[in-house]
């Protein structure tokens, strides 16, 4: 499992694919997980996904209310 920002940006950076998805009703918590080039796959953690999106690595780049793709890209602002 992917616990931290730091381990997704890492798994992005190498060239992973993150994609969430609701699991049934809008009611229920997302799950998020990384699509490794060589097939393999590891769960993301909530608040390791959130961290990613709210410091503005990750955008959201195909997707509805109950799916999406996400894509690395550069933060939007500097964090110290």
């Amino acid at each position: 499992m992917i616990r931290t920002k730091a381990q997704l940006i890492a798994e992005l950076q190498a060239g992973a694919r993150l994609s969430g998805a609701s699991l049934g009703r809008p009611s229920e918590p997302w799950s998020y997980e990384v699509k490794r080039r060589d097939g393999t796959a590891d769960t993301v953690h909530g608040n390791a996904f959130w961290a990613a999106h709210k410091a503005g690595y990750i955008r959201q780049i195909r997707g509805s209310w109950n799916f999406g793709v996400y894509a690395l890209q550069q933060p939007s602002k500097e964090t110290s």
